[in-house]
């Protein structure tokens, strides 16, 4: 059991780190960055799978009650959201690398770069409360979700309307705007990990940001 948190403790820096260089890449536009955390991808893949591997076959062969079928459950569940993190730090160099050659959307992606610094933040915070087994951090993680739910409001707004005065550079910010709905889901994800951490430790099942 104590192996498995490892290994998510593992996976969870595995994804902070492939957010914090997609995060520098796209804010400095350091494109050699943006595609080291692409092909770096397939690592934390391969660690999720590894994990669920490992609960599956203690389920199978311990049969595990009370806490530590919980915690086991809790796992599978962590690894499968740390894995779409994963995938948002992909999508966030995805972009950087499509958007090389373009800096009339320099101003856009300055806009855009203090909601992924919140994202990043979050994640930060969500490991430490994983690995504190810290309720009442996740918690106030969990709390910080709002912040990107209306920063992506606004931003959206921001980017319509620059699209409609500037048709020619429609598909750069259509870009973007897939951009900021998949820095929203990377809050909705650290908030689904808050709520495991708190079913895992308390055992009761808690709605964060209703």
């Amino acid at each position: 059991m104590q192996d498995i948190h490892n290994e998510i403790l593992r996976m969870g820096t595995m994804v902070e780190e492939a957010l914090e260089n997609a995060l520098k890449a796209f804010s400095e536009k350091e494109v050699v960055r943006a595609e080291h955390v692409i092909a770096e991808d397939q690592n934390i893949n391969e660690m999720q799978l590894l994990i669920e591997d490992r609960c599956t076959m203690i389920m199978a062969t311990e049969q595990p009650v009370a806490g530590d079928l919980r915690k086991l459950i809790t796992a599978i569940k962590i690894a499968s959201s740390l894995e779409r993190m994963g995938d948002h730090a992909v999508h966030l160099s995805q972009t950087t690398v499509r958007l090389q050659g373009n800096p009339q959307m320099d101003p856009l992606r300055k806009m855009i770069v203090p909601m992924a610094v919140v994202g990043v933040e979050m994640v930060k915070g969500m490991l430490t409360a994983l690995a504190d087994h810290d309720v009442e951090k996740a918690r106030q993680v969990a709390e910080r979700d709002e912040l990107l739910d209306d920063t992506h409001m606004k931003l959206f707004e921001t980017l319509v309307n620059y699209q409609k005065e500037n048709p020619q550079h429609a598909l750069q910010t259509t870009d973007l705007l897939f951009l900021i709905r998949f820095l929203e889901r990377l809050g909705d994800h650290v908030t689904h990990i808050c709520q495991w951490i708190l079913l895992r430790e308390t055992g009761i099942h808690t709605e964060l940001n209703k």
